[in-house]
Parts: structure tokens; C-alpha cells; sequence
């Protein structure tokens, strides 16, 4: 990924978490040269331009609007070394990065945005206080704009042209809005309203040309469809003012805002286009079918193209995508490629890497620099060239000591008394002198020193010195379970691994010279395979612990693509990949299961079918339905259709291999007089009658909620069934009472799944519904509901949890006081918002729609997982 570059009134310009320049004065814009050569152009608060460089600090400044404030600096795309700059003193002055003034163009007020055309290098645009946006042709002799185009009521305050019409511009404002125009034609084509407040931040996306975001001072992100105004989605995890948004040039579908509320965020769109990534990883279509005409998606052509339809990639990085597919030569690589234009970063490099070593193939992914998981085969070769980057570090430092001490320790070793000499330099907590001289003794007092040093060191609190003494002395499960202990994972990781290639000192070594030898060398290596045998296995159950503790503290950290790559880098892959799955990391559970197992899961196509049904393209989500072999799954895709579009639902049940809803409903009916209770409900629901499903379900579940020892697999299949439809509509003791038994099932399966977090909603559910039930049943219902209530009391911690990538980030779109239905916790990360105008997070979302298929809200509504 790309640095991030960051300006802040504090008058710091940082590239990612190193600071490339300190100045005395605020820093209001940053721009990235376009040759990619690190350089980056700053707009500050005393009227200069400085040119940066990411890796050596200022090159230059230029002094271009006589003292005052600048607001806004852009670098051309098509010409890198000219550059323009506007602010507080009413020009734009446009310069090269020599800082010769090729032209100034007078504003009659402030001027704080400004931005070259994309493809035509002469033409720039302004906006200004006096609420107009301008263009200027720099090949003109004259110094008027060329247009002038008026819409706004309220100072301009960005400006930016489209990536891929040249002739379309976009502009924020003080009035709240966003205008899309067209220069040439001076017309304004839409006027975005959304914005509670200024907006600011723009960007357009790299790959679709009709989207485009902007940020505003209520602390809102919109995604827009320029084509109709529309506002897709709009993200209020900002607590202040979004000034800054922009796009990443290779992933397109990565986007990083800046606000004052002292953030910058990373986000990713990645899953609006679920079914485009998971066709080209599957090669179910050729990668040039996805790639489609810009022309498509501009403004002018909504009526030959409908704006149902689904989008095709577009731009360069979409054509460097297909190309590099084309020659990739290996799964490996062809996978990497798609992450890196599909997927946010974090996790993903780490993972690609592994993937690489244990498949023996591909090279498009490399270990980044201070990686945080990678094979144990790999610790050594990785560590050592860390080393190798720190050689010139030195630490040093002495105490000083009393003299009558030191006297005595000198006679001491005059007369070859080198034990007592060592005990008193303990005394004098001279510690290096002690455990150099300790080896005149033997080797195993040297040990016995070392291990009482580690001990000293640990209680001060120098855990990593500690640690390697008793490395050193041949302790390795001690220091191993004290950077445990303490969270350093990495740092025991490193040390298992090599413990398991039998690469360390053992306490049991003999005292002889030998045994001092570094277990590096050939020599070492050559010990007696009894030793070696009993050091791998006991380093192998060692590796597995730090794994496990590995795994929980990054899963807790909601970081499940890191907790993945942890089980990678020691060959667990099927956990890895299910641990993908309970994250909804769809696309890279494909990737691992592709190519490191025999056969990809079948869970993996289901639910890859339904989020391919969220996104509206059936014809990929049919695909990966019939590929699961999961009529469930087919039938959930049935009744969504039917649902988004009754009047087509006949043929579509017809290419699913489905009958005709008329058919489902006889067939429903002799099912309940034959007594096949969950075929009955599937009939009724997929023929379009949840009424009699849920009634056929009903007849069914009460006397088997009734019984003392019920069957839950029966019971699971019946609540299944009636999932396949919503029963927001059936009558409300009907569908309360069928609420409660999902609930209590759904509560038996969370409890054997560990899913503590989600037992209060389903408690909930089953305490608020089961007034409905007939006497016998609530007694019983209620009966296992105290049970566990009284074991959920005894509990500590959230067990099983499954948190999904970056569910715990602090997000402002909650308000105080706001709780999840689900596990009446506070709201943190991207929520889900349900029917009753409760909300519950994704991470509850993937666990609740494993055991319930009715949402939390009570209304009856679907819970389903995209």
C-alpha cells in the first residue's frame, strides 16, 4: 500500500507513523507528486509552498502568495513538475517545482480549491468565497476564466474533475451541497443534497466513473450515483468535520478520510462488488468481461444504460488487473493480484506470503518489513535481517559502585578465588562482570548467575532482558510464558520456532566446552536424535501454546485475517479458514481453500451465493448456490427474488430448477397430511404462504416443545425452514410463538458454540414471546431460560465471540447510550440496523444468523448474513 500522507495544524507533515518534516508554521494541504517519487507538495499558513520529500525532509520553499494563508496545492497529472496553488490573497498561482510562476489568476475573494484537469494539462479550476467555480486555460494569453459556473449559495471550498470524463466536475460548498457540472456545456447536472452541513473532503472512485464521495462538517460520508443524485450510502463513524478523502490508485476500492476529530480512517467498498471478485477468484467468467466501456456510466447515457444494472470495472488500474491476471502463471499469484486490488491491506500481505511458502509457488507477495506472523521456518531469516537493520545500534551504561567492594572482589580474584569474585559483584549488582567472569567457574554456575539475573531483571520490569537470559541459560519455557505473559507474541512466536528447528540452548547441555557452541552452526546441529526428538516435541507443544494465545489476543482485537495468517504459519489451514468464515472474510477463505485444500467448503459457496443475492446479481448467486449443493441455500435465493421481484419470481424458480409456486403450495399440503412437517414449511414458504408455513411449523414444534428430551435436530430443520421467508405479516401470536422457539433453539446452539455475546438478545427474545405459548410449553421454555441465565451469571469473558475486521473501532454513527439489541452491549464499529430502529453489530450479525434466522427486533424480519 501506498504511504499516507497527513497535514495538521500542528505543523507536522508525517508519512505514515514517520514524521518527514517539522515546521514552524500549520500545514493546510498536502498533494502526492504523481511520479510516485515521494515527493509532496504543502500548503502553509505563511504564504509558502514547501516540496517535501517523504524520505529526506524540505527541498524547497517557495514563497508564492505574498504571506498569506495558503489554502489548497495540486500537483498536474499529466505534467509532475507544475504545480498550483490558491488561498487567503485571492489568486491562483500556477508554478513549477523550480518555483517559477507560470501564471496568477485574480479571484475577487478567497480562493480555497483548486485542481488540474485529468487528461488536459492547460486546464484548471477554482473555487471561491464568491460562490462561483472557475476555469482557466493556461495556453490562453488572457487571464479570464473561461467559464464561470454559478449554483452554489455559499463559498466553493473543493474542487476536482472526474477521473474519466474530462468535461464533468465536482464541487463542495458552505450551502451544504455538491454540484456536479459539466464545463463545456456550463451546466450543472446535479446539485447532491445530503449534507447536514459544509461539505468539504471530494473523491472520485478509480474504478466506477458515476461514484463519487464527499465528506462534510457533520461528520458524514456519502457515496453518490452522479447519474441519478442519489445517495448509495452515507457512514457517520466521524465525530468532527471530513476534510480530506481520497482514493488509492491500485485499490481502488480502498479510500482513507481525514477529519478533525484527529482521525484518518481507513475504509473499503470491496463488498459492494462481492460477486465481481468472487467470479474472477473462481474464473467462472474470463477477467475481460468484467471490464467495461467509461462511456457506460456518464451522466448522458442513464437512458440507453439502465442504472440497475451491475458495474464494470473501468480505468487503468482496472486494465493493470486484467493484465496482470493474464500473466499470472500460478493460483498463487493470481489471487495475491485480486487482494491487492480487492482488499484492504491489513492482514492480507502477511497471509499471501505464507501462502506462497506452504504452496511452493507464486511471488507476487513478499513479507513486509517488521511482519507480524510468517512461517516458523521463516523466523530465523526474517529476524536476522531485522538484525541486520539494527547493527549499528548500541546500547551501554555502568554503575557506580563503592570502592572497599571492588577491593575486596580484586583480592579475591588476585588469589583465584573467581566464586567469591562473582558473588560480590552480584552484590554490587555489577552483573556483567559477574556473568563474564562466571564461566571460570563452570558453565553450569554461569547458568545458575544468568537464571538469578533473568529473575532480578523480570521484577524491575525488564521483561525483554530478562528473557534473554533465560534464552541464554537454556530456560526457554520460562521466557517463553513471560512474553506471553506480558502479550508479546511475536517476540514468543520467534522464540518457539526456534526452538522447535532446535536452535536453542538447553539446560541440559553438558558443562563441557562444547555445550557453549552456537546451536547454529553445522556442529551443534549434530546432537543425538533422542535430544532432538524430545526438544521438538516439547517445543512443539510450547509453539502450539503461543499460537493459541496468539490466536485469541488478534481474534479480540478484532483482527481475524492476522488470527488466519496465525494459523497458517504453522499448516493449520482448516482452522484458518474457518476462522475466515465466522468473520465473513469470504474472498480469502476462497483464496486459502483453493490453494492449499483438496476442495473449497460448501459453506463458502453458500454464503458467497447469498451475498451475491445481497448485491442483486442473481445469475452469479444461482452459480455458487448449485455449487454448495445446499438446497437451503438455493431456496433462500428463491424467496429473496420473490420478494425484489413477484412478477418475474415463475422463471426464475424455473432456472433454479424450482417448481411453480402453485405446485409448492399442493405440495405443501399433502406434505402436512403426510407428516412431513419441514417439507410442509419449505412448500409454504417458497410458495409465496408464510402464514400456513408458520402454522404447519407451529403444529409441529408444540408437542415437541413439550417434551421433556425434544429433539433439536428436528426442531433446528423446522426453524430453518420457516427462515426461508420473513413473517413480518403473519398474525402476531402466530409469529411470537414461532419467535420464541427459534430463539430457544437458536439459544441451545449459541450455548454449545460459545456465542456469549448474543445469549442476552436471545434470552430476551425468548422472555418477551413466550407469553404466547400455551401453558405447558412457556413453563418449559421458561424453565430452561433460568437455567441459563444462572450459568451466564457465573461466567466471565465473551467465550467463542467472533469479531468481525475492525468491529471495535469508535465510531460516531452510535450515539451515547446506545445498545445492541443483541448482546445490550454499546455500539462500536459498522452496525446493522433492523426493523424495530434497533441495531446489532456485524460480528453479532454473523454469529445470531448461525443459530436464528429471525432478527433480533422481534418483527419477524430475516437476519440474512451480507
Amino acid at each position: 500500500i501506498q504511504n499516507v500522507a497527513t497535514g495538521k495544524c500542528e505543523s507536522v507533515i508525517k508519512v505514515t507513523q514517520s514524521s518527514a518534516s517539522k515546521q514552524q508554521v500549520p500545514v493546510f494541504a498536502l498533494d502526492w507528486c504523481p511520479t510516485g517519487d515521494g515527493t509532496i507538495a504543502a500548503a502553509t499558513a505563511n504564504g509558502e509552498c514547501l516540496l517535501v520529500s517523504a524520505d529526506k525532509g524540505i527541498i524547497s520553499k517557495h514563497d508564492l502568495h505574498n504571506g498569506k494563508k495558503i489554502y489548497q496545492v495540486c500537483f498536474s497529472p499529466v505534467q509532475p513538475n507544475l504545480a498550483a496553488s490558491v488561498g487567503e490573497d485571492g489568486y491562483c498561482t500556477v508554478w513549477t517545482t523550480n518555483g517559477q510562476v507560470k501564471r496568477k489568476y485574480s479571484h475577487p475573494d478567497i480562493v480555497s480549491g483548486v485542481n488540474f484537469n485529468r487528461t488536459n494539462p492547460d486546464i484548471v479550476a477554482t473555487g471561491c468565497s464568491d460562490c462561483l467555480v472557475r476555469v482557466f486555460d493556461l495556453s490562453s494569453d488572457s487571464s479570464a476564466p473561461v467559464v464561470s459556473l454559478k449554483q452554489h449559495s455559499a463559498r466553493v471550498f473543493t474542487v476536482l474533475f472526474s477521473s474519466f470524463f474530462p468535461e464533468l466536475l465536482a464541487s463542495s460548498s458552505d450551502d451544504n451541497t455538491v454540484c456536479i457540472w459539466n464545463y463545456k456545456t456550463k451546466t450543472c447536472l446535479q446539485q447532491l443534497k445530503r449534507h447536514t452541513n459544509k461539505t468539504r473532503g471530494l473523491a472520485w472512485h478509480q474504478a466506477f466513473p458515476h461514484i463519487l464521495l464527499s465528506g462534510s462538517w457533520d461528520g458524514s460520508i456519502c457515496v453518490w450515483d452522479i447519474r441519478t443524485g442519489s445517495c448509495l450510502y452515507q457512514s457517520k463513524d466521524h465525530s468532527a468535520d471530513v476534510y480530506g478523502l481520497h482514493s488509492h490508485p491500485a485499490r481502488p476500492f480502498l479510500f482513507a478520510s481525514s477529519s478533525r476529530d484527529m482521525s484518518t480512517r481507513l475504509w473499503s467498498m470491496s463488498a459492494t462488488v462481492c460477486d465481481l471478485q468472487y467470479s474472477l477468484l473462481t474464473q467462472s467468467q474470463k477477467p475481460q468481461v468484467w471490464l467495461g466501456d467509461s462511456m457506460r456510466w456518464h451522466p448522458d447515457c442513464v437512458t440507453e444504460h439502465p442504472v440497475s444494472s451491475r458495474p464494470q470495472l473501468c480505468g487503468q488500474a482496472s486494465k493493470n488487473l486484467v493484465a496482470a491476471l493474464n500473466a499470472a502463471d500460478n493460483e498463487c499469484d493470481r489471487c495475491c493480484i485480486l487482494s491487492k486490488f480487492f482488499d484492504p491491506p491489513a492482514g492480507t500481505i502477511e497471509m499471501f506470503a505464507i501462502l506462497q511458502d506452504l504452496a511452493g509457488e507464486g511471488t507476487a507477495s513478499k513479507y513486509p518489513p517488521g511482519a507480524e506472523v510468517f512461517l516458523a521456518s521463516k523466523a530465523e531469516v526474517i529476524m536476522e535481517s531485522e538484525i541486520a537493520e539494527l547493527q549499528n545500534v548500541r546500547v551501554s551504561g555502568a554503575k557506580k559502585k563503592e570502592e572497599q567492594l571492588r577491593e575486596i572482589a580484586s583480592m579475591h580474584l588476585e588469589l583465584g578465588h573467581v566464586r567469591q569474585f562473582c558473588q560480590v559483584m552480584v552484590q554490587l549488582e555489577d552483573w556483567d562482570q559477574a556473568l563474564a567472569f562466571a564461566p571460570g567457574v563452570s558453565i553450569e554456575f554461569w547458568r545458575e548467575l544468568s537464571m538469578q539475573y533473568a529473575e532480578v531483571l523480570h521484577a524491575k520490569g525488564s521483561v525483554k532482558q530478562a528473557c534473554q537470559h533465560w534464552i541464554a541459560a537454556g530456560n526457554v519455557s520460562k521466557a517463553l510464558s513471560s512474553h506471553l505473559n506480558k502479550g508479546m507474541h511475536r517476540e514468543a512466536f520467534v522464540l518457539a520456532a526456534q526452538a522447535m528447528a532446535n536452535r536453542m540452548p538447553t539446560a541440559s547441555s553438558s558443562s563441557s566446552s562444547s555445550s557453549c557452541a552456537d546451536t547454529s552452526s553445522p556442529a551443534a546441529a549434530e546432537e543425538p536424535e533422542q535430544r532432538e526428538s524430545a526438544s521438538v516435541s516439547g517445543c512443539s507443544k510450547e509453539m502450539e501454546l503461543v499460537s493459541i494465545s496468539r490466536i485469541k489476543a488478534l481474534r479480540e482485537c478484532a483482527m481475524p485475517v492476522q488470527a488466519a495468517c496465525c494459523l497458517l504459519a504453522i499448516n493449520k489451514v482448516e482452522a484458518a479458514v474457518q476462522i475466515l468464515l465466522a468473520a465473513n472474510e469470504l474472498g480469502l477463505a476462497m483464496v486459502v481453500a483453493r490453494i492449499l485444500c483438496q476442495s473449497v467448503p460448501s459453506r463458502v459457496y453458500s454464503l458467497m451465493a447469498l451475498q451475491c443475492a445481497g448485491v442483486g446479481n442473481l445469475e452469479e448467486a444461482l452459480h455458487y448456490g448449485q455449487q454448495s449443493g445446499s438446497e437451503l441455500t438455493l431456496d433462500q435465493i428463491c424467496v429473496l427474488e420473490a420478494q425484489r421481484n413477484p412478477s418475474g419470481i415463475e422463471s426464475f424458480l424455473t432456472s433454479a430448477h424450482r417448481r411453480s409456486r402453485s405446485t409448492f403450495l399442493a405440495d405443501g399440503a399433502q406434505h402436512v397430511a403426510d407428516g412431513v412437517p419441514e417439507q410442509a414449511v419449505r412448500c409454504y414458504m417458497l410458495g409465496g404462504d408464510p402464514t400456513s408455513g408458520c402454522t404447519a411449523a407451529l403444529e409441529a414444534l408444540h408437542p415437541l416443545m413439550a417434551s421433556d428430551s425434544w429433539d433439536w435436530n428436528s426442531a433446528k430443520k423446522i426453524i430453518s425452514a420457516a427462515g426461508l421467508c420473513s413473517i413480518e405479516q403473519v398474525s402476531p401470536d402466530v409469529k411470537n410463538q414461532l419467535l420464541c422457539y427459534a430463539a430457544m433453539v437458536g439459544l441451545f446452539e449459541a450455548f454449545w458454540r460459545d456465542f456469549r455475546m448474543i445469549w442476552h438478545g436471545l434470552v430476551l427474545t425468548v422472555e418477551a414471546t413466550a407469553p404466547t405459548l400455551p401453558d405447558l410449553q412457556r413453563t418449559k421454555v421458561l424453565g430452561h431460560v433460568q437455567y441459563f441465565r444462572a450459568i451466564l451469571q457465573k461466567l466471565t469473558g465473551l467465550g467463542g465471540t467472533v469479531y468481525c475486521s475492525g468491529q471495535l473501532l469508535p465510531s460516531a454513527a452510535h450515539p451515547p447510550g446506545s445498545e445492541s439489541l443483541a448482546s445490550g452491549m454499546m455500539l462500536t464499529g459498522v452496525a446493522l440496523p433492523l426493523g424495530s430502529g434497533g441495531s446489532i453489530t456485524k460480528s453479532e450479525a454473523s454469529m445470531w444468523v448461525q443459530v436464528n434466522p429471525f432478527s433480533p427486533s422481534r418483527t419477524g424480519e430475516l437476519l440474512l448474513r451480507f
